[in-house]
């Protein structure tokens, strides 16, 4: 096991090396913002059409500055994921046996959870689901060793890995429900160095969430930004949206790596869904999320837990509660009081018990349960702890935070939004008796090697790092009569390129331009900023006037011209016309792979007739 998580790690590692960074959302907007703020030596609210740039989580941006700056380069960024990536394993034993689940049980899928597709292909980019993971796993860690160790230092730490994991993304704030069930018991701790304890909340504050919460509210007037991004317009009532929500996370964690049969599906669902279903969901969730659709690769942007993982946990379930039953055991998980250290709980070898489940700890047969063992914790039949009053009231905090999710939310790539909140809520199906005989059985070792086999195929066949010859194999092939195989190549090819996709665009800005206008929305502008450090962009607006432009340095602006249809609303004729302005360039640009091409256009400005201060410049 330990030899296979290394082997994945190192594709993962290697895929990163090999290729520039692609994912979508870090390139139109993580990145992006990064650079308006080093660009300026400050932070600011940006001037710009895309809320996206403002109103969302900094956790992984604050990380990302400073490479940024002192290598002018994004190749290393993906570091950050592949050191959190590399944390899981201990994170997820130590977590996991907290909760109550069997230290061999633990040892297996301490390995085998970080195969989860959301994991192993955000190792090797600069997605931010993962970075937030270990943090959300150390917060309820130092938790749960607080109780134990009755340290406050545990307590301190446990708060501060729960500001990071808010400070990575909003929808984190729902696992502060099992969080806040792990501490809850050890908060009185806090009393012991309370001067101290107020010095580390302000930290954690500063750390987490808050301040861009309280700059949405001063910018945005919402808390969350939705109400800048349109979000809160989309209507839906409770039933619909956890109906809807719950299909979408079946699909999106169910799917193969590979998918030939996506277009089948995709032209299946509208007859699936009907006219009347199809109009309802589309008025209550992003498009891609309404249509129930699906790629023909698992890629970073929509990937959950993964195939793999799901049914080998469902599994590893099923065969546990068999398991129970044919031995005679408790059919719920063993939840014992617990009064002290873990290994309080359980019972002498002399106590009297009055419960299978009891009598299942007492016992080193049936069930293979026994009191723990400080020489072998992992031999079989020695665990170090059972299943508790406490472990039981997080693990349920932890699903009482996904039915949240479910209730509100109404974007598309849920599963993966979803990373951190499945290594909390994995356990529920490994706290059971039966589960330690069932990772004994042939079948459960042979489907355990099948799912990190899956896994490797997926780093080796992911579109925006290949590790195979995509081009040189399917370069020479007709891929008419095989349409999937034309898709594959395309999504390598766009998907590869991605990092630098805007760079036809970029080409045509003369090299005296050190200041350029940009209209835009949603496109991957950290590419237009190669080399970094060589020029800054200013996001350009409908009200903003040829006056205000030039006092801001600018002379050309370059633009998308169907962002400008779409944002600016009137022909682009008018609009040169008003900055006295003559398109001297044209670039015709491929940036998705699924829509046609999009013309970039470089527009040169006329001089005004007088210079006013930019209105809403920083």
């Amino acid at each position: 096991m330990p030899l296979s998580f290394l082997v994945l790690a190192f594709l993962a590692f290697l895929g990163g090396a090999l290729y520039p960074p692609s994912n979508y959302d870090a390139l139109a907007y993580r990145v992006p913002r990064v650079l308006h703020w080093l660009a300026l030596e400050r932070w600011h609210w940006i001037h710009t059409w895309f809320p996206r740039l403002n109103t969302r989580a900094t956790g992984i941006e604050w990380i990302s500055a400073p490479i940024l700056a002192f290598t002018h380069s994004d190749r290393t960024l993906f570091l950050i994921n592949i050191i959190s990536f590399l944390l899981l394993p201990g994170l997820i034993f130590s977590v996991f046996t907290r909760l109550g689940v069997r230290p061999r049980v633990a040892w297996h899928w301490m390995w085998l959870a970080p195969t989860g597709y959301s994991f192993i292909l955000q190792a090797g980019s600069i997605c931010n689901d993962l970075f937030a993971a270990p943090f959300a796993l150390a917060a309820i860690d130092f938790a749960l060793r607080a109780k134990e160790s009755r340290r406050v230092q545990d307590v301190w730490l446990s708060i501060l890995a729960a500001a990071l994991m808010t400070g990575a993304k909003a929808s984190n704030l729902l696992l502060l429900l099992p969080w806040f069930a792990a501490v809850a018991p050890s908060l009185t701790l806090l009393r012991q160095r309370v001067v101290a304890g107020l010095a580390v909340a302000l930290v954690a504050a500063l750390a987490s969430l808050a301040p861009m919460m309280v700059l949405n509210i001063v910018y945005a007037k919402d808390w969350s930004g939705a109400r800048a991004e349109g979000i809160d317009r989309m209507q839906g009532g409770l039933f619909l949206h956890v109906a809807n929500n719950t299909i979408l996370l079946g699909i999106e964690n169910l799917m193969p790596p590979i998918n030939p049969l996506a277009t089948a599906w995709n032209n299946a669902m509208p007859r699936l869904q009907g006219p009347a279903l199809r109009a309802r969901l589309e008025k209550s969730f992003e498009s891609s999320a309404a249509h129930w659709g699906t790629g023909f690769l698992q890629t970073e942007s929509e990937a959950g837990l993964g195939m793999g993982v799901s049914f080998l946990l469902l599994g590893s379930w099923i065969a546990a509660l068999i398991s129970q039953r044919r031995t005679g055991v408790s059919r719920v998980p063993n939840v014992v009081a617990q009064t002290g250290s873990r290994d309080a709980a359980l019972p002498g070898p002399g106590a009297r018990v009055s419960s299978p489940a009891a009598a299942t700890l007492q016992s080193g047969s049936g069930s293979g349960f026994s009191v723990s063992s400080r020489s072998d914790p992992l031999r079989l039949g020695e665990p170090r702890s059972g299943a508790t009053v406490h472990s039981f009231a997080v693990i349920t905090c932890a699903f009482l935070a996904l039915g949240i999710f479910l209730a509100k939310s109404h974007m598309s790539a849920g599963a993966r939004t979803l990373t951190p909140f499945y290594l909390l809520l994995a356990p529920a199906a490994l706290v059971w008796p039966g589960a330690q005989r069932v990772t004994a059985t042939r079948w459960w070792r042979w489907a355990a090697g099948a799912v990190v086999a899956l896994a490797a195929l997926l780093l080796v066949t992911c579109p925006a790092r290949p590790l195979w010859p995509v081009q040189t194999i399917l370069g020479g092939m007709d891929t008419t009569k095989h349409p999937f195989l034309g898709v594959v190549q395309r999504a390598c090819s766009v998907q590869t390129k991605r990092d630098d996709v805007l760079a036809p665009a970029r080409d045509l800005l003369p090299a005296t331009a050190t200041v350029v206008g940009l209209i835009t929305s949603d496109d991957p502008e950290a590419t237009l900023w190669h080399p970094i450090g060589k020029r800054r962009f200013e996001h350009v607006l409908p009200p903003d006037s040829l006056s205000d432009l030039r006092a801001s340095g600018i002379e050309y602006v370059l633009l998308s011209k169907e962002r400008f249809d779409l944002l600016f609303n009137r022909p682009l004729s008018d609009w040169l016309a008003q900055m006295r302005a003559e398109v001297i360039g044209k670039a015709t640009i491929q940036v998705h792979v699924l829509y046609p091409p999009t013309d970039w256009l470089l527009v040169r400005l006329g001089a005004p007739n007088s210079v006013s201060a930019r209105a809403g410049a920083s």
